[in-house]
């Protein structure tokens, strides 16, 4: 627990600045919900009409057509649904950087992952290790033990900048 008075006024306003961009990020993510929500509600009121199955193996059967593109643009709702999983695994790897007191790898992070969301965000290695190598690479955690074969790097936050 970092107490204000600890701080200086230049930490402050990071710490600040950092706040500020969650609280933007959390009012566009509450748009986005409600925004699909909306969207998916209109749709269960609509229903498609039905087509009797025979009429539609018969026109398959006997239509040939060039393969189709998908060049239809997405709805404001995919859309969204895009924006609201933009950063997702970021977030989720830098709330468990930010909770580990000791020297963590992949497998932490992923574990920490799992057991906060009661299995519902459970994040592939691959995807995980992508933002470690990203938060590496951009000075926000190093290594503290390098890995070998099949043993994991360890990492620790360079400092308070995750």
């Amino acid at each position: 627990m970092v107490y204000l008075l600890d701080m200086d006024i230049k930490s402050i306003q990071v710490e600040e600045i950092a706040l500020e961009k969650e609280i933007q990020a959390k009012a566009e993510l509450l748009k986005a919900y409600k925004a699909v929500r909306l969207d998916l509600e209109k749709k269960q009121n609509y229903q498609q009409p039905q087509v009797p199955r025979e009429a539609s193996l018969e026109k398959s059967a006997t239509s040939v057509s060039a393969p189709t593109t998908n060049t239809a643009t997405p709805t404001a709702s995919e859309k969204i649904a895009r924006l609201v999983l933009y950063g997702r695994n970021t977030r989720l790897v830098r709330q468990a950087i930010n909770s580990m007191t000791t020297p963590y790898s992949h497998v932490e992070i992923g574990r920490w992952i799992e057991e906060q969301s009661s299995g519902a965000n459970k994040l592939k290695t691959t995807e995980i290790c992508s933002v470690l190598a990203r938060l590496k690479r951009t000075n926000h955690i190093e290594i503290a033990a390098p890995g070998s074969g099949r043993r994991p790097d360890f990492f620790k936050p360079r400092s308070s900048s995750v």
